[in-house]
């Protein structure tokens, strides 16, 4: 409940403004890694297909530009956007492992009123006035991904695909497909790291970035990043200015 909210109203009744609930397993040298029912996220490589709302950014820890993904995971926030709803299951055999995800979920949105398309989307979760009700949950959202990661001595190999879709009712669809590879490659000194995303309309993301150790009292880290101006990731925070 956000501040202005209220817990029970006539609009909805019987529900509380957001809930959130999951199962997650993770079983130790099965092939099975692990299996995510309700709320979960997910994210890969840098962030540029998929993220859990928060990537590495510009600021004063100069040494924490690379954050490593990590897959699958419960959710257990109370942001009401930057999750997934569905299904996530991960396998995996010696070095190799491939997750699969399923989200099916609605989401806050607004309609163009000349064109009746879809205008906004909000992931801010405030529901107070009577603009913000009308738009609560009035788009949904649908999402298949699958990623597929290799992980040799020093080398960690990962490609990613996402179809994501969104659509009120019968109107014409907000639609994105995307693929990604991402590499890491860890030296005695540092990791080398990045990433190559696009788009079908052939729209480019690339972020590459090194973390070394120069000295036993000096470090140092370069990121260099370019991202196409149409490039259209819904999942997607990268390496930016702010993290989001």
């Amino acid at each position: 409940k956000d501040p202005g909210e209220k817990t029970f109203n006539r609009q909805h009744p019987n529900s509380p403004d957001f809930i959130s609930g999951h199962l997650f397993f993770s079983p130790e040298g099965k092939i099975l890694k692990s299996l995510a029912i309700g709320d979960f996220n997910f994210t890969t490589g840098m962030g540029l297909v998929f993220s859990n709302g928060f990537g590495a950014f510009k600021s004063s820890q100069t040494m924490q530009v690379y954050q490593p993904f990590s897959g699958l995971q419960p959710y257990r926030s109370v942001n009401e956007s930057a999750f997934l709803r569905g299904l996530g299951i991960t396998l995996g055999k010696n070095k190799l492992q491939n997750t699969i995800i399923l989200s099916s979920k609605d989401i806050d949105a607004s309609l163009d009123s000349d064109s009746a398309v879809i205008s906004s989307l909000y992931n801010n979760g405030l529901h107070r006035t009577s603009s913000e009700l009308y738009r609560r949950k009035l788009a949904h959202e649908n999402i298949a991904g699958f990623s597929s990661t290799l992980n040799l001595a020093n080398l960690t190999v990962s490609v990613s695909y996402l179809n994501w879709s969104t659509r009120v009712d019968h109107l014409p669809a907000l639609a994105a497909q995307l693929a990604s590879t991402f590499i890491k490659y860890r030296t005695n000194s540092g990791i080398l790291f990045g990433e190559l995303a696009h788009d079908l309309d052939q729209q480019i993301a690339g972020v590459i970035g090194l973390v070394t150790g120069i000295s036993a009292k000096v470090s140092g880290s370069l990121v260099y990043r370019n991202y196409s101006s149409h490039f259209f990731s819904p999942l997607g925070t990268g390496f930016s200015h702010s993290g989001r």
